[in-house]
């Protein structure tokens, strides 16, 4: 027998086999399967299939999981999100990134801005100057707070211990600030500080792992308290929001918003944070954002709560912004674009005149600016020359004024015996009543007018006290806004034209100057009490004096210096009249 047919015969005795073996020996039935509600039956479930795999949720019967489709859709593969692992940091931390210009603190817990030092400014004690308030650390209110619409995710954005990782070193340094809870809520923030006063922000949240947007906050208060060692009342300012908009910025003191206030901006702007005096810090969003200036109640040192402002700007999702904190440098903000030198608050409040004084400080800015740049590196004798050049400007005008104000006076000397008689015939009639004071005046105007006197001529004196007087809330104003005149020295134990003379010697000296230029002033006055008057004026100015700032007093010595060599050369002067006139008249009357 060939092989092929061996082959073929073991085939067909296997089959037969096989064939009998399922006669003999049947395999069990399956269970029935369940009818489905269409009445179709269920296709057969794998026990296997059952279990969850990697990243699947177990799903109870008649539940539907997240991200599947429900029943009657097409049955398309469900889609998880990926939450991701949590991450974080088990202690609190300090963080700190040092530049030429700024030292700042961060702390895990937030992600938040815990210090922000200026070292290239100091404060009254000598150290860098800190504008994170101490309130603000205290209350656990730190700037980079997050405000998002879930009170539960923000409080815990702003609470949880973030890991800090640097990702950058040397002059603009950057550090990585990330937080998630493995549940699909996550944030991130990517700080970088420098180069000069700038930084840059990255903020990344995330709830139920998708992308969120939220606010920024820069707050609540800002600044130190360095002003409170001087008298001037409202003087000096910490803790104020300004958001740019035409054709001012708006600025909000921390009364004018109540806690638990929010006031919104009606569009987006260019700029928006939180100033004081000097300095500030400001949201500079990518290109412009909508802000919210909000009221916070802060604990205060005396027991009582006290109402700090803090600015937010909103940023969209995955959102970022710029950052300036720093002085309000009117040439260095000017040259940032963003029409950002409008943080510098030349304007005035006065009414009537404010926007006189407003023009007067920024062309009084402007000159120092030059005469410090190009004359003079003192901005103490850079005032001196400015009040020099301002009084040599006025000269003509109150040199007529003064001289005629000088001539009135002795006209009216010349007539008091006279004035005094006519008083005196009134007096002896005894008669009091309207009509005979009628009378009486009426004799001594005509008296007035006989010898050429205009009774209002004496007032020509109070021109040159009225032309200075919007000069000299220029130059206050000035040493409200002008960075560059804070903490900066004169001579001797003035070493700050922004504060008070700690000694009053420049007030007193200053009273003196004043004293002695009514003196030459009120020579020629006969009245006894307008001469009290005049005397009295001087003390009422060095009381006012003695709190303001040494700049401003040394203006006002130097003009009073320059005023008594003014007034010396119109009695001068004068007397030269007293005696040309007769003798001009002498020798017209010896040719008739």
């Amino acid at each position: 027998m060939s092989n092929e047919r061996r082959l073929l015969l073991a085939i067909l005795l296997a089959l037969g086999i096989l064939v009998v073996w399922q006669m003999i020996f049947p395999p069990p039935q399956p269970p029935p399967r369940p009818a489905a509600a269409d009445g179709a039956t269920a296709a057969p479930q794998d026990p296997e299939s059952s279990l969850p795999g990697p990243g699947q949720e177990t799903v109870t019967p008649g539940a539907t999981a997240a991200g599947t489709a429900p029943p009657g859709t097409d049955g398309a593969a469900p889609i998880q999100p990926d939450l991701g692992p949590a991450v974080g940091e088990d202690e609190p931390r300090i963080l700190t990134l040092e530049t030429p210009q700024a030292l700042v603190m961060l702390t895990n817990r937030g992600g938040r801005i815990l210090s922000w030092k200026l070292t290239s400014y100091k404060d009254a004690q000598g150290l860098n100057l800190e504008l994170v308030p101490e309130a603000a650390r205290t209350a656990d209110a730190l700037p980079l707070s997050l405000q998002v619409a879930d009170p539960a995710f923000q409080e815990l954005a702003n609470s949880a211990l973030f890991r800090m990782e640097r990702v950058r070193e040397g002059d603009t340094p950057a550090v990585e600030l990330t937080w998630a809870d493995g549940a699909g809520a996550s944030v991130r923030k990517l700080l970088e500080v420098g180069p000069g006063f700038e930084a840059r922000l990255e903020v990344e949240a995330r709830q139920d792992g998708r992308p969120l947007s939220a606010a920024v906050t820069w707050g609540p208060g800002f600044g130190a308290s360095e002003g409170k060692t001087s008298g001037v009342a409202g003087f000096w300012y910490a803790g104020r929001a300004l958001v740019a908009q035409d054709p001012r910025p708006l600025r909000l003191s921390p009364g004018d918003v109540a806690p638990g206030e929010v006031r919104r901006t009606p569009a987006p702007q260019a700029w928006g944070g939180m100033e004081d005096t000097y300095f500030t810090a400001l949201f500079l969003p990518e290109p412009v954002g909508p802000f919210a200036v909000r009221g916070t109640e802060l604990p205060a040192e005396a027991g009582e709560p006290e109402t700090a402002l803090s600015v937010s700007l909103e940023l969209p999702a995955g959102g970022a912004t710029g950052l300036y904190v720093g002085p309000k440098d009117y040439q260095l903000l000017s040259s940032k674009g963003r029409n950002l030198q409008e943080v510098v608050h030349f304007q005035s409040g006065i009414p009537l005149i404010g926007g006189l004084v407003t023009l007067l400080t920024r062309g009084l800015f402007h000159a120092l600016i030059y005469l410090h740049t190009n004359v003079v590196a003192n901005w103490g004798w850079c005032i001196v020359i400015l009040t020099v050049i301002i009084k040599l400007i006025f000269w003509p005008v109150t040199q007529k004024a003064m001289l005629s104000m000088k001539r009135m006076q002795e006209k009216t000397r010349k007539v008091q015996p006279k004035m005094a008689a006519i008083k005196e015939k009134y007096r002896r009639q005894g008669k009091k009543d309207i009509e005979s004071r009628q009378k009486m005046n009426q004799e001594i105007m005509a008296l007035y007018q006989k010898e050429g006197i205009n009774p209002a001529g004496s007032l020509g004196g109070c021109l040159p006290l009225l032309l200075q007087l919007p000069i000299l809330y220029g130059f206050y104003n000035l040493l409200q806004v002008a960075i560059e005149l804070r903490q900066a020295p004169w001579m001797l134990w003035i070493q700050d034209l922004s504060q008070m003379d700690p000694y009053y010697v420049l007030p007193l000296v200053m009273g003196g100057s004043m004293l002695a230029q009514q003196a030459l002033t009120g020579t020629a006055i006969a009245d006894p009490m307008q001469r009290r008057m005049m005397y009295l004026t001087p003390a009422l100015f060095i009381f006012l004096f003695l709190s303001m700032p040494s700049g401003l007093v040394l203006y006002w010595l130097v003009n009073n210096l320059l005023g008594i060599l003014q007034q010396w050369l119109i009695n001068r002067r004068y007397e030269q009249e007293k005696v040309a006139v007769p003798a001009r008249r002498a020798a017209a009357g010896r040719k008739a």
